[in-house]
């Protein structure tokens, strides 16, 4: 079975880049417990 590769390390630039979300908005989700997306991320 085949598997995705990933990078090593993520950081939360590369996050916010890929999801085309703010620095704040990624580093809130993480601190969060609960996240509520104002959209479906695809």
């Amino acid at each position: 079975m085949k598997r995705r590769k990933f990078p090593d390390y993520i950081t939360i630039e590369g996050i916010a880049e890929y999801f085309n979300l703010s620095l704040e908005v990624v580093e809130s989700m993480q601190n969060d417990r609960i996240i509520i997306l104002e959209k479906t991320i695809v």
